[in-house]
Parts: C-alpha cells; sequence; structure tokens
C-alpha cells in the first residue's frame, strides 16, 4: 500500500562566476497526518513566496533563517540541531544482503569462477572481498530451489 505525504522540497547552490560550489543548502517539509487544513494551506503559501534557495544562499542566510519564512506564522520549534557529516551506511552484512538478492544461481557462478568476489560501494568506495568458501556460506542462507 503506497502512503502519499504531502511533501514541498526546495533546493540550491550557488556557483560562483569560476564555476566553483561556494554553497548549497534546501529543505524538505513533509506534513503530518493530524496536521490541520489551515495549516497546510498557510505552508503551501509561505513555500509559495520565499524566494529561491540559491537567494537564501546568496544573501548569507542561516538555515534557520529560511525555516522561519518557511513557516512563517505556524506554530513550530526545533527539535535539535546537528552538523552534517559525510558517513556511508554500508557495511559488510549489506553487502552479503546485496550478493544474496542476486540469487542463487550467480552465486553460484561467483562460487565457481571467482576466487575472490570483490564489491566496492558505490557511495564511500568501501571494498568488500568475498572468498568462495565465504560465497558458499551465503548460498546456504539461501532456501533450496523447489
Amino acid at each position: 500500500k503506497s502512503e502519499q505525504v504531502p511533501s514541498a522540497m526546495g533546493l540550491g547552490v550557488f556557483v560562483d562566476r569560476d564555476g566553483s560550489v561556494s554553497a548549497a543548502g534546501g529543505f524538505l517539509v513533509q506534513t503530518l497526518f493530524s496536521a490541520e487544513d489551515r495549516l497546510i494551506d498557510q505552508l503551501i503559501q509561505n513555500i509559495q513566496k520565499i524566494p529561491f534557495i540559491t537567494e537564501f544562499l546568496r544573501q548569507g542566510k542561516t538555515p534557520e533563517e529560511m525555516v522561519g519564512e518557511v513557516f512563517s506564522g505556524i506554530p513550530c520549534h526545533g527539535l535539535e540541531k546537528r552538523g552534517l557529516r559525510y558517513q556511508c551506511t554500508c557495511s559488510r552484512r549489506r553487502v552479503e544482503r546485496a550478493l544474496i538478492a542476486l540469487g542463487r544461481e550467480e552465486l553460484e557462478r561467483l562460487a565457481e569462477e571467482e576466487e575472490i568476489t570483490d564489491v566496492t560501494c558505490e557511495y564511500c568506495r568501501s571494498s568488500y572481498a568475498f572468498t568462495m568458501n565465504e560465497i558458499d556460506a551465503l548460498l546456504r542462507e539461501i532456501a533450496p530451489e523447489s
């Protein structure tokens, strides 16, 4: 069953004359199912009125100032403030699950043809190596085909 959540997103990148990115930012707003229609209407009006995100960035506005304009006239408060960091959520177990998802036939081929199966995360470039024995162990996790 699909859950359609009313959402709005604004993204912007401020590019200098030399082509380098000097600032980037944005917002994602999703309403709660219990949100009152009048508040949703106010939010829509606010989002339609605000400048492009690149204009916020060009003016040097803070994330709090951007939120203030998006939620103008709507009671809200921040829950927490966290710094952004580059972090991938890949792990050896996730890669194992991805290999299992390839199916029995492909895993059997890997176990027979490849001494070492290397998998590289496309996001963080971490590399995971699996021996033939480890691929065989993954095959044992797959239910036998009937």
